[in-house]
This record gives structure tokens, C-alpha cells and sequence, in this order.
């Protein structure tokens, strides 16, 4: 069984490969060319599940365990 993915790229695409393995539970590293690229990818991550939150479609423990 996978339990750790390494995605390489933190853009749209890896970004959102990335979170759909997390929320599996599943252990993930994002790796890019440059750390700006990962904060970006970092803060839009957790712009998404801060949106899910406030829908009420995730609780707050379960963005914190992302």
C-alpha cells in the first residue's frame, strides 16, 4: 500500500494532485524549482480549504489535519 506521494510541481495541476492525495490520508511532499513557487502553492492550498469551511463541505479539524 502508498502511503507517501512525492509530487513534483507545485502549479495548478500538481497543487491540486497534491491536496486530492492528502485528503485520502495519504502523506504527500511537493517539491518545485524555487520556495516562492511553494508558498504560493502553500497559501492557495489553504485558500481552498478555508473556502470549504466556510461552506460548511469541511470542518475545521479536517483542514487542520490537512
Amino acid at each position: 500500500m502508498i502511503n507517501k506521494v512525492m509530487v513534483l510541481g507545485g502549479g495548478i495541476m500538481g497543487l491540486g494532485i497534491a491536496q486530492v492525495i492528502a485528503q485520502a490520508g495519504k502523506t504527500v511532499y511537493v517539491r518545485d524549482l524555487n520556495d516562492t513557487i511553494l508558498e504560493g502553492a502553500k497559501r492557495r492550498l489553504m485558500e481552498n480549504q478555508e473556502k470549504l469551511v466556510s461552506k460548511g463541505k469541511k470542518t475545521q479539524a479536517e483542514m487542520d489535519a490537512l
